[in-house]
């Protein structure tokens, strides 16, 4: 971690961020959304975004620069000062650090399965250690998810996604886990045909995208195949692309080599910051900054959006489920460290109020007992599929039926092929170590998201935002 955006500071109000957050066309790179964002629950929920930096200050948590002083700096996507540099190789383990000095458990290992209700409310959940297949129970009067985004419905940013099956951009482990298990309870999910699309890298491993948005308030510019430029930032509509590709001038590239010298040495400083291991990944391959452009992707989904896709919240970051919150990237509030600290605090306050009135929970054994039976129903099938070829198969069918450019037909044909995986391949993954059960496990949750992906892409009958429907490329107003 680098840096943290989206922070009031100077002439930029709360108001103005998420204004310029969820209107049409203001904030790169995801234009055209307005009406898809709740526009009242992203102020209440962030309105307090410094109070709780703050608060991460009393735990101990770095958020200064080497002369103590916060590091600000400048926002294309804000227009101000509202992005703080920080050196967040250390923010993990200071968090970390307050847990236990506060004497809070922590379950290690642990994978959250499925949430078990009790005449409609939620009351704890079934987990699995991913180390030693121990099963868990776990009782609670209220229950957090905050499992991070989906991502793994597609390939990973990478030019050899065959071999480097997870090497992507966010988290890997982000399978949608907290989505699947909201669902699967009855919780309501939004904006799920919503996938990103914004001037993404082919090659992600050697440079990050960070800083070449925002890095260091400057923003890196984009170039087609003739060296023209294409835009003056990192930002750019699919629009934009679709009108260079019909031109014959891609690839675009991100023209590094047209930032100062002063920029290049403070990118090395922010890669060092978040991802040190860029650093060699460019000396193994005798790359520079000061030379190299970088390609972007054509036209490739990357994830579910941040910032849109994800589970319905109210204010306190409740679900439609009572006993149930969610928090970070599984809500549309909750994307990035802004969004992450806001709903964090947030809802930790919702859950903690809501627990004082509620008595200890009782579990039906019932669920349990089926719950159980279904997570190691794995271990004991022979000659079946590998996880990982089972969530390859789905992420082929999201890339080619569900990719950035959608209709009817491609649809519907990626709905019958995950139809058929679902029927005659889900029950056959096969597991024999605790590592290939967790995996087999995140196929469930996996499948039932590209599912619901597919079907509301289907639904929309639009085109806006991330979202593209080639037999209907026009925005809808009945949709507004």
């Amino acid at each position: 971690m680098d840096h943290i955006a989206t922070i009031p500071h100077g002439e930029i109000t709360i108001k103005d961020i998420v204004t310029q957050l969820c209107d049409d066309g203001v904030y790169p790179p995801i234009f055209n959304k307005k009406g898809l964002m709740d526009i009242n629950l992203f102020y209440v929920v962030w309105k307090d975004i410094k109070k709780y930096l703050k608060e991460l200050e009393t735990w101990g948590i770095t958020l200064r620069w080497d002369d103590g002083d916060y590091y600000w700096i400048h926002s294309g996507r804000t227009g101000g000062m509202t992005t703080i540099r920080i050196h967040g190789q250390q923010f993990k383990p200071q968090l970390a650090a307050e847990v236990k000095r506060r004497g809070i458990r922590v379950i290690e290992r642990t994978m959250a399965v499925g949430l078990l209700l009790n005449n409609g409310r939620v009351v704890g959940a079934v987990a699995l250690n991913v180390r030693t297949n121990e099963f868990l129970v776990v009782k609670a009067r209220s229950t957090i998810i905050a499992t991070g985004m989906v991502q793994r419905i597609f390939d990973p940013e990478d030019g050899a996604p065959w071999k480097y099956k997870m090497m992507y951009h966010w988290c890997p482990a982000s399978a949608g886990d907290a989505h699947a298990m909201a669902y699967r309870a009855g919780a309501k999910l939004v904006n799920m045909e919503f996938s990103s699309w914004y001037c993404r890298l082919i090659d992600d491993k050697t440079i990050m995208f960070g800083s070449l948005t925002d890095g260091d308030g400057l923003s890196t510019r984009i170039v087609n195949a003739k060296g023209e430029v294409v835009s003056p930032h990192a930002f750019m509509s699919m629009e934009k692309y679709i009108e260079e590709e019909e031109k014959g001038c891609t690839p675009l590239y991100f023209d590094v080599p047209s930032n100062p010298e002063a920029h290049q040495r403070k990118r090395e400083i922010s890669t060092a910051d978040e991802r040190p291991i860029s650093l060699k990944y460019l000396k193994d391959r005798g790359w520079d900054y000061r030379t190299h452009r970088w390609e972007l992707h054509g036209t490739k989904p990357l994830a579910l959006t941040k910032f849109m896709a994800g589970i319905v919240v109210d204010e306190s970051l409740r679900t439609d489920i009572d006993g149930l919150y969610a928090a970070g990237d599984c809500v549309q509030v909750g994307g990035a460290v802004t969004g992450a600290v806001a709903t964090g605090f947030r809802s930790a306050q919702g859950a903690a109020e809501a627990a004082r009135k509620i008595q200890v929970p009782e579990i039906d054994e019932t669920q349990v007992t089926e719950a159980k039976e279904k997570i190691f129903a794995h271990l004991k099938v022979k000659d079946g599929a590998e996880p990982l070829e089972f969530e390859t198969k789905i992420r082929m069918i999201c890339e080619r039926y569900g990719g950035t450019f959608r209709s009817e037909g491609k649809l519907k044909e990626g709905l019958i092929r995950l139809s058929d995986v679902r029927r005659d391949w889900l029950h056959r993954i096969a597991a024999s170590t605790p590592h290939e059960l967790m995996r087999a496990l995140e196929c469930h949750n996996l499948i039932d998201l590209a599912e619901i992906h597919l079907r509301a892409s289907l639904m929309r009958e639009d085109t806006r935002a991330s979202f593209f429907r080639k037999d209907f490329p026009l925005r809808n107003p009945e949709w507004d």
